[in-house]
C-alpha cells in the first residue's frame, strides 16, 4: 500500500496487527510512503529511505524488488 498522508500510513501501519488478530488473517502488507517508493524507484538504499522503521515488515518486498 503506498500513500501520501503521514498520518494514514500511521494507523495503517500500526492497526494491521490489531485488524489481524480480530480476524484470524495474515495480511503483512507493507505500508509505504510515495517518497520511499519514488527513492527506490531512483535507486536510493531502502535503509537511508527509512524502511526498516516500518511496523510491517519490508524485507519481502524489497527481495521481490531486488533491492
Amino acid at each position: 500500500m503506498v500513500l501520501m498522508c503521514p498520518l494514514c500510513g500511521s494507523m495503517y501501519d500500526r492497526n494491521q496487527r490489531v485488524i489481524q488478530r480480530r480476524f484470524n488473517a495474515a495480511y503483512n502488507l507493507p505500508v509505504l510512503f510515495y517518497p520511499q517508493v519514488l527513492g527506490l524507484a531512483l535507486g536510493m538504499n531502502p535503509k537511508g529511505l527509512g524502511l526498516d522503521m516500518n511496523r510491517v515488515k519490508t524485507s519481502e518486498l524489497l527481495s521481490k524488488l531486488g533491492a
